[in-house]
Parts: structure tokens; C-alpha cells; sequence
């Protein structure tokens, strides 16, 4: 109650109507705790509150992450910000640029939308202290973020993100010292910085420009930072490739997808679309910020591998451990439909049994008992019968 308070307090009268009059159950949710800074940064919701993204905690996060430059001595070296397509990505990046210049650091701030991959390059080709990314990577639009990577380009170490954490905590939320007298906006030179580089590690530039056109892609940004980049390098390097051009439009909303998750098969439905109608063998799809890269490709008879079964638009099976399960977004009874679909696939011929003594039949009656979503007892028993790790074990778990 007492951030609230503070909040109410401390905000502008113009957005205090966006908190004023909450519940409790409302201010719990909002001011009951703060966003945590860890090795990928911060994400969350955005709205206002001490738990959500906003212009307040990207301010603290950044005032933050300024006091630990300082005090390393890297000031001088300066942040490169980079951000994506999402809600409010550009406004937060200029707000984390005023604030380190408010405190003397220099901030390269790119003009425009740029992918990850461009912005970790940046942090090294500029000898930068550090880099700030705003995006939410592949979560649903109502998210956004805040990343930071350390001056090798990469995300900071977990000693290092504990330091610039501890940092944040003794930062405040309002009040914060802004200037615009160390802002310097950054971007076609980078940009061509980054091409040459990328064209320097082609292993086989001569064959890839002559055979380049032999195999057809279609690939598709999903809205997001890799629609340029990824259609100058294959240009620069002679692949001849199809564009999703309903998806290549910057979209904070990612109006054509569920989500811009590209282990996610309904992402690739617009793409197989147009592979399909040009005859294109692979469809490659990035995520808004462009860090995480997927591909269906065509099988024999046509398909395209993974992303044209029959299933709710959820992770593909063969992903589904380490995606959904790492982000705890797949229900248990969505998991153990996945560990079902996955030995379904390979059953024998009809009538015949597995190895573990089960027929399909009494497999799909497991599945089908009442009270299937329970905890990863029940799960792992699934998976292992099935398997035929547990031959002559009861049907129900409880029973044992």
C-alpha cells in the first residue's frame, strides 16, 4: 500500500487516472513487488506499477545500471541502445538514453528499429561499457523489456547482473536527472559495419552466390527488428529469398500470429502459405527482436515438417520440453497430451502390441481417466509406461 501511495504522490496529474480508484486485488498485483533484474533483464506486463514495465522502472533500471558504469569508470565509453518493434520499445529506449546522459555517460541511441544481433555488435565495434535492448523478445504483445549485455556484447554474467541489480535496488523511481547533451543517435554506419562483418564469415561466398538461387526460401520477421537486416544479407550474399510482405510490416500489435514465437506453428502459417504458391523449399521466421530463428522445412511429399499437424497453436512436440516447459506457459494436461502425441506417432501396426504390453487402446484409456492434471508424478509415470520402462506397473500411479 505504501508504493502505491508513493506512486500517487509522486505521478504526473495526467497519468494518475491510470491508478486512481484501484482495488486491492489491483494494487496488489501492480505494487506487491518489483520487477527483477536477472542475466536476460527485466520483462513484464506494461502498465504502471512497480511490477510492470513503464517509464518509472526503466527509469530506475537505468539509473541503476549508470551508478555501476560509474563506478567501473567506464563512463566514458558509453551505452549503445537498440530497440524493437513492441509497444512503447522506442519511448522507453529514449528515456534510458537522457537518463545516462543526465549522468554524464555518453548513449549511442539508435535511430530506428534494430535486431539484437545488430546492437551486440554495436556494444563492441563502438568499445562500448555496456548495451541496452527494449524488447520482450517472442512474448505476447502485451509485454516488454529491457536488456542488458555486457561490453563483449553478450548478456552480462550472473556476478555481473547481481552487481548492477544491487544498483537498481538502491534507485529510485522519480526525480531522475535527464539531459540530452550526451545522446548521440547511431545507424547506417553501424549498419554497414555489421553487413561486412556478416559477409566476412560467409565460408563459401563463391558457391552461395552461384548455387544461391537453386533452393527457395520464404522467410518472414513476424513484424519484428530482422525484416532489413536479413533481406540485405541475402542480397549481399546472393540467396534469393521470398518475404512474408504481410508480416514484414513493423506491427506492435503482431496482428497476423498468436504470438511472434517462431516455435510456435502458427507462425509459420503465412509463410508455408506462400512456400506452397512459389514452390519454396524452406521457411525461415525470426522473433521480433530477432535473437531466435526457426525454419520448417519441406518433406517429400510436400509438407512442411512440424507445423502442418493437426494440434492446438502451441510449441511443436519435438521443441516442447525446452520452450513451453523453461517459460511455463503449457498446461500439465497440454503436457501430457505432448508425451502422448510424441509415442503415438511411432505406434505399430494396428492390433499389434508395444513392448511395454500395452495396446493403443488402453494407452489412449490412461490418458482419458479423470483427473489427468495432476502433478509430474503422474507425467513422468506416463512417459516412462509408455516407453516401456515400467512393463508390469498398476495403470494408476496411485496404486502403487
Amino acid at each position: 500500500m505504501k508504493a502505491y501511495e508513493y506512486w500517487m504522490k509522486n505521478l504526473p496529474e495526467s497519468e494518475n487516472s491510470g491508478i486512481e480508484g484501484l482495488s486491492q486485488a489491483e494494487i496488489d498485483e501492480r505494487f506487491g513487488g518489483e520487477l527483477e533484474f536477472g542475466t536476460a533483464g527485466m520483462r513484464g506486463i506494461i502498465g504502471l506499477g512497480t511490477s510492470l514495465m513503464n517509464l518509472y522502472t526503466v527509469g530506475r533500471a537505468t539509473e541503476g545500471l549508470a551508478g555501476y558504469i560509474i563506478d567501473k569508470g567506464g563512463e566514458e565509453r558509453g551505452v549503445a541502445i537498440a530497440y524493437d518493434t513492441r509497444r512503447f520499445s522506442k519511448e522507453f529506449a529514449l528515456e534510458a538514453a537522457l537518463i545516462l546522459s543526465g549522468k554524464g555517460i555518453k548513449a549511442y541511441l539508435f535511430e530506428g528499429v534494430r535486431p539484437v544481433p545488430v546492437l551486440s555488435f554495436a556494444v563492441r565495434y563502438l568499445n562500448a561499457s555496456a548495451g541496452i535492448m527494449i524488447t520482450a523478445s517472442h512474448n505476447p504483445k502485451e509485454y516488454n523489456g529491457y536488456k542488458v549485455y555486457g561490453p563483449d556484447g553478450a548478456q552480462m554474467s550472473p556476478e555481473e547482473t547481481a552487481a548492477v541489480a544491487a544498483y537498481i535496488k538502491k534507485s529510485g523511481y522519480f526525480n531522475l536527472k535527464k539531459s540530452e547533451n550526451y545522446v548521440e543517435y547511431i545507424g547506417e554506419k553501424i549498419d554497414e559495419a555489421y553487413y561486412k562483418a556478416i559477409e566476412a564469415l560467409a565460408l563459401s561466398p563463391e558457391y552461395t552466390k552461384k548455387f544461391g538461387k537453386s533452393v527457395k526460401f520464404v522467410y518472414t520477421p513476424l513484424h519484428g527488428a530482422g525484416y532489413i537486416p536479413v533481406k540485405t544479407i541475402f542480397e549481399r550474399l546472393g540467396i534469393e529469398a521470398e518475404i512474408v510482405e504481410e508480416q514484414a510490416a513493423y506491427d506492435s500489435e503482431f496482428s497476423t500470429v498468436c504470438a511472434p514465437n517462431p516455435e510456435n506453428p502458427d507462425a509459420y502459417r503465412m509463410g508455408i502459405a506462400l512456400a506452397k504458391k512459389i514452390g519454396a523449399d524452406v521457411v525461415l521466421a525470426t522473433d521480433p527482436d530477432s535473437d531466435r530463428l526457426g525454419a520448417a522445412v519441406k518433406k517429400r511429399r510436400g509438407k512442411f515438417r512440424d507445423t502442418e499437424r493437426k494440434q492446438d497453436r502451441d510449441t511443436p512436440p519435438r521443441l516442447h520440453n525446452h520452450a513451453t516447459e523453461r517459460d511455463g506457459q503449457a498446461s500439465e494436461k497440454r503436457r501430457d497430451s505432448q508425451i502422448l502425441r510424441l509415442h503415438d506417432a511411432r505406434r505399430p501396426p494396428r492390433g499389434k502390441r508395444r513392448r511395454d504390453g500395452l495396446h493403443r487402446s488402453d494407452r489412449l484409456q490412461i490418458h482419458r481417466r479423470k483427473n489427468t492434471r495432476v502433478g509430474g508424478e503422474r507425467r513422468i509415470y506416463l512417459y516412462l509406461r509408455l516407453r516401456g520402462e515400467l512393463r508390469h506397473s498398476p495403470r494408476n500411479p496411485r496404486e502403487r
